[in-house]
């Protein structure tokens, strides 16, 4: 249409078109019309289109050939900054040393933060050369990367260099022009020039030079570098350059590695070693060492405030136990620049490091030294710190100094400074924030503790810190003794986070301990992840079943579902995880959600026989030929990711890396056979994350599984999981999976001699109550071979017979039970180890029975003081307004749940109430979504009227099953219809 009225405009308008258009005629609007300025399909396509294509360039020409200052390439962005100068105004208010701050505070740290010159601090370095984006002959840009990103920044003007960089690097530069040296071209992946590196003499001043040349291009025109060296050499700087390296990349465009160390470098011109010392005037006792950096080796940019580091560290080298000097171990050492300066307060110094031209570096930097005595206590190994452990060089080592690159240390690392108990301190310089918090999260889970930590800013006026933290092996568990006052407030909060894990690696079993234990060493069987992949999708299935059929809403009716399951897994099943055996609770447990009765009954009929359908389905297909996948693990940030993919399905399950962790040190097999080890893994946690019933797997908090072993010396559970056991061996529920964790298989078919136990069961009176039976009948065993055995039970407070047969029982210690109110305690989050939330406050009052045999009578006395303890390890305070919230919360979950937050824990209710229940849910309204609505007293509504006439009843039931009961009480008067969904 515009085109057409283009066609048919007067003259005169073309003739005014020929002229500077107008807004609404650049728009597509006739000329001299007041219309808004509109755009055809035609033309908001092709800009649509414009805009894309600009996008894409963005992120990838653009960007590659950015101009100086300016990181895409096209329009300036005034944003762009070089990442060194973000925060120059004020260091201390980057976001890191923010974080850092607020993590040590946490930990009752005080965290001093030391900066040292803002400008002129930078010594080493390497810059990337790219071609310039106005002119591919014209000079290469040598900048920054923008962090997060290929854009770049003319770096040569930055304020952080030392004031030599400039002059020698723009020689370079112009050397490039005059020898038509290209820089490197990210887009076409062409160039001869990648990255260009810079060491600065601090003494002189002079600069070494190192030219990172593709070894490409080089092999295809070698005159044009040797052209290249030449120019430098005609063009260097004032007082020329301390010498000029070569070294010839070799990678391609899916390595950005910047320098190979096995690589082939070229010695051009100039002095071969740069000597440094750190100490001239041996500043507070600090040998006087001179240190060797050829460009092949690291170095630190930022010598001058390193040094402060290296006078922290000597601070925190401690003597032994016996007054002597400490055996040290360096990982990750260079060239022994922090270890060498420990060499006059350790007895013996070994320093490694994968690199191997750290090794003449290091000889030679010993020779420095003077006392022929404090050369020959070190020594030097070029293996990476992941052989070093491997090869038992930690045996012997009492201090170690750790010094990872920005990753942190490798998981074979951590592993071994868990397992040496010599090791007494961990001095730990980190260059990585992120990779530290990790790593001590790792340490303080096997029982390594922060004294002291310190920051360091080695490049002021970027987002990064340098943090030096000290590390000591705690060698004793938390013990409360008598008399001692309890722990306060603050060192409870301060110990909160170390106390989710659950975990106390030191607790060991002798052998006798193992025999009194029935501790069996059983081989765990195969795990399949195929098929436990199928099993939790049927559990799940089942569960979602019920909840479609019931059409009530799913988190009123399936824990119902959850409590039938754990209830019929006692008996014999033919799955380990779906039961299919009939309960007659769980008809009961419908009814009290609001499921008329008999819909109820053939609900849990239908269900058992699905559940049938669901376990041979799984046993024919687990007799398939087995699947060799290797289930995948991968890191993101703070958990292990667990990826199984398959034929018939994938999977991908997340695990917080304390947990992953904890479970590597549980296992029974080879560890070095990874892929078993990460398969088991993967399928325990799978069959975890299936229960969904996350108050079943709630755990008591470490500082009480601490303060019970301490005073009744517990060493094993009769209730957990891999997941929230605090000893190495257990009873679990699944042994199938758990087994290869140190699961000594079901409570029930469990059989030992003597010993102490910790028991908290699921909170399910079907669950209960055979347990308080098989207790009492291990003690009675114990009590005929005159053993000693010891029960912590710790269960809700219920009005129920298992609990007054604990209260009764001849086996209790006299001043049981300890009773915790609802508000005053709480456990640890079902769920943990996928999703860290602590401690949650209890629904319910929580009693604590203590059943001993006769011979451990004589031993143990529960008194007023084991109470105190036990308090104040349970103590989780919560405000009566949150309580009220969370029980209210509870109580439209499971309607069995009291107004005054003691939760019947499944007990059913008499068979009078139940049929007053039983007809209410038939009476009255239609219903929504098959929930009845009940007053929260527990009556029902009754009809309206003054006489006190009888409740209005529903008519006659419409389905032909309904039973002749139903009929002949069903009331004559007028009953408001059912709903459809009746």
């Amino acid at each position: 249409k515009m085109k057409g009225a283009e066609k048919n405009a007067p003259a005169k308008v073309k003739q005014v078109k020929k002229s500077k258009p107008s807004k609404a005629e650049s728009a597509g609007a006739p000329a001299g019309s007041n219309a808004k300025p509109t755009k055809d399909a035609a033309s908001v396509k092709d800009g649509a289109k414009k805009q894309r294509r600009r996008k894409r360039e963005g992120k990838g020409k653009a960007k590659a050939g950015a101009q100086p200052g300016n990181p895409t390439g096209g329009k300036k962005n005034k944003t762009a900054k070089d990442p060194s100068e973000l925060f120059l105004d004020n260091p201390m208010r980057a976001p890191i040393i923010q974080r850092a701050t607020s993590h040590f505070e946490k930990r009752k740290l005080a965290f001093k933060v030391s900066c040292g010159p803002k400008e002129g601090y930078r010594t080493h370095g390497k810059l990337a050369v790219r071609v310039n984006p106005k002119h591919k002959l014209a000079p290469p840009v040598f900048g920054m990367f923008v962090p997060g990103s290929h854009a770049i920044v003319d770096a040569l003007e930055s304020k952080a260099h030392h004031p030599a960089v400039k002059n020698a690097l723009e020689g370079v530069r112009r050397a490039c022009r005059k020898s038509n040296v290209r820089g490197w071209d990210d887009e076409e992946g062409k160039g001869e020039l990648r990255h260009v590196g810079f060491t600065v003499h601090r003494k002189t001043g002079k600069v070494s030079v190192t030219l990172v040349y593709d070894a490409k291009s080089r092999s295809e025109n070698p005159d044009l570098y040797n052209q290249l060296v030449s120019c430098i050499r005609t063009r260097q700087p004032k007082g020329g350059l301390h010498s000029l390296w070569g070294h010839f990349h070799t990678g391609d465009k899916h390595n950005n590695a910047i320098v190979d160390i096995h690589g082939e470098w070229k010695h051009e011109f100039g002095v071969t070693w740069m000597r440094e010392v750190l100490f001239p005037e041996q500043e507070e006792g600090a040998p006087r060492i001179q240190l060797y950096f050829p460009p092949r080796v690291f170095r630190q940019a930022n010598l001058d405030s390193f040094r402060n580091i290296v006078l922290a560290l000597r601070r925190w080298i401690p003597a032994t136990n016996d007054g002597k000097l400490p055996r040290c171990l360096e990982l990750y050492g260079g060239v022994g620049t922090l270890g060498l300066h420990v060499i006059d307060l350790v007895a013996s110094l070994t320093s490694s490091d994968e690199n191997p031209h750290n090794v003449e570096c290091f000889k030679k930097s010993l020779r420095s030294i003077d006392s022929v005595e404090e050369r020959s206590r070190a020594k030097y190994i070029g293996l990476a710190a992941k052989d070093m452990v491997e090869q038992g060089h930690l045996a012997d080592a009492e201090i170690v100094i750790v010094d990872p690159p920005r990753k942190g240390l490798e998981p074979e690392v951590l592993e071994a400074l868990q397992k040496n108990k010599k090791i007494m301190r961990i001095l730990y310089v980190s260059c990585g924030f992120s990779a530290y918090l990790k790593d001590e999260a790792q340490l303080m889970c096997f029982g390594w503790k922060v004294v002291h930590a310190e920051g360091h800013l080695l490049f002021p006026g970027s987002d990064h810190i340098e943090t030096f933290a000290v590390l000591d092996r705690q060698t004793e568990p938390r013990k409360h003794a008598k008399g001692a006052e309890p722990p306060t407030e603050v060192a409870e909060q301060a110990s909160r986070d170390a106390s989710l894990y659950l975990w106390s690696p030191d607790v060991e079993m002798s052998a006798e301990e193992k025999k009194l234990y029935r501790i069996v060493g059983t081989p765990a069987g195969a795990v399949r992840p195929e098929v436990e992949i199928l099993r939790c999708l049927k559990y799940c299935a089942l569960r979602k079943k019920l909840v479609v059929w019931s059409e009530a809403e799913e988190k009123v009716i399936s824990p119902c579902f959850d409590r039938w399951q754990a209830r019929a897994r006692l008996a014999e099943s033919r799955d380990p995880l779906i039961a299919t055996g009939k309960d007659p609770d769980f008809q009961a447990d419908m009814e009290a959600c609001g499921v008329l009765e008999n819909t109820a009954r053939k609900l849990a009929t239908r269900l058992r026989k699905l559940a049938n359908v669901f376990v041979d389905e799984i046993a024919d297909f687990a007799k398939t030929k087995p699947e060799h996948t290797f289930v995948e693990v991968s890191q993101q940030r703070s958990k292990f990711v667990f990826k199984w993919k398959g034929a018939h399905a994938e999977k991908e399950i997340a695990l917080s890396k304390a947990y992953y962790w904890k479970l590597v040190e549980l296992y029974k097999g080879d560890k070095e056979q990874e892929s078993d080890m990460h398969k088991r893994m993967f399928c325990v946690a799978l069959r975890y994350f299936a229960i969904q019933a996350l108050r079943f797997e709630e755990a008591v908090p470490k500082s009480v599984s601490e303060t019970i072993r301490s005073i009744f010396h517990v060493k094993m559970e009769s209730f957990a999981s891999p997941f929230n056991c605090s000893t190495r061996f257990f009873c679990s529920e699944f042994p199938d999976v758990d087994k290869a964790f140190g699961s000594q298989g079901s409570f029930f078919n469990h059989p030992p001699v003597g010993g102490c136990f910790l028991l908290h069961p699921p909170p399910v009176s079907g669950v209960i109550e055979p347990t308080v039976r098989r207790v009492f009948s291990l003690l009675s065993t114990a009590d005929a071979g005159k053993k000693e055995m010891v029960f912590v039970v710790v269960v809700p407070q219920a009005k129920a017979d298992w609990f007054m047969e604990l209260n009764v029982s001849v086996y209790k210690s006299a001043r049981c039970p300890l009773i915790l109110p609802a508000a005053e305690h709480g456990f640890i989050y079902g769920r943990e180890q996928m999703r860290r939330r602590g401690l949650v406050g209890a629904l319910n009052d929580t009693a604590v029975f203590v059943l001993l045999s006769g011979a451990a009578k004589k031993k143990y006395k529960v008194t007023e003081d084991v109470h105190a303890q036990l308090k104040q390890a349970f103590k989780f305070v919560r405000s009566p307004e949150k309580l009220a919230k969370e029980i209210s919360k509870f109580s439209a979950v499971n309607p069995k749940a009291k107004s005054t937050g003691e939760a019947e824990v499944g007990a059913q209710p008499e068979q009078g109430k139940k049929k007053v229940a039983g007809k209410a849910a038939k009476s009255g309204k239609a219903k929504t979504g098959g929930a009845e609505k009940v007053r929260k007293d527990g009556s029902t509504k009754k009809a309206a009227g003054k006489d006190g006439k009888k409740e209005k009843k529903e008519k006659k039931a419409s389905d032909k099953g309904s039973s002749k009961r139903e009929r002949g009480d069903a009331s004559q008067g007028g009953a408001p219809k059912r709903s459809k969904s009746h």
